[in-house]
């Protein structure tokens, strides 16, 4: 209950991931969960081994994206802290908006779905960009812009992937 509450604080932007346990147990335990999640999400559209893929394939990307950030900055030693809070804020976030989705996709109102979707997409890069403001040491405008580019990296290469 201690660590939802703090991944809650890092979604509403009270904490920092600098205040996640560093832990690899705990970044095993959550990367597990964000697969599922993920997977759990992309269900609503797609055929199970396509949303298995995908969720593989934003893990993997976000773990690429934020190492290699982290190496050049020189901040390496934050990677473990930085990946498990992107992964924990994400799960919680997609958690607040998953049963609400999935409802509203029964439901075929498409117009509801849309904007659930719009605000839960920028409320998650407001927390990323939160999230690499500490992280990277650089101003919210930057980490924002950051989380932007990450959004964008992460929809073209499953647009190269899967076409659409």
């Amino acid at each position: 209950m201690l660590l939802l509450k703090l991944f809650w604080e890092l979604c509403i932007f009270r904490k920092a991931p600098q205040d996640i346990p560093y832990s690899h147990d705990l970044l095993f335990i959550l990367v597990i969960l964000r697969i599922i999640t993920d997977t759990l999400l992309n269900m609503l559209y797609r055929p199970l081994w396509e949303a298995i893929f995908i969720a593989l394939s934003i893990v993997f990307i976000i773990y690429i994206f934020t190492y290699i950030l982290l190496f050049l900055l020189n901040y390496s030693n934050r990677f473990i802290q930085t990946y498990t809070a992107l992964i924990g804020t994400d799960i919680l976030i997609s958690i607040v908006f998953l049963f609400p989705l999935i409802l509203l996709s029964k439901l075929d109102i498409l117009t509801d779905i849309s904007n659930f979707s719009l605000f839960a997409g920028l409320w998650s890069i407001a927390v990323t960009g939160h999230i690499f403001r500490y992280a990277f040491s650089i101003s919210i405008f930057t980490g924002i812009v950051l989380a932007l580019c990450y959004v964008l990296i992460i929809e073209y290469l499953l647009n190269i992937a899967f076409g659409n």
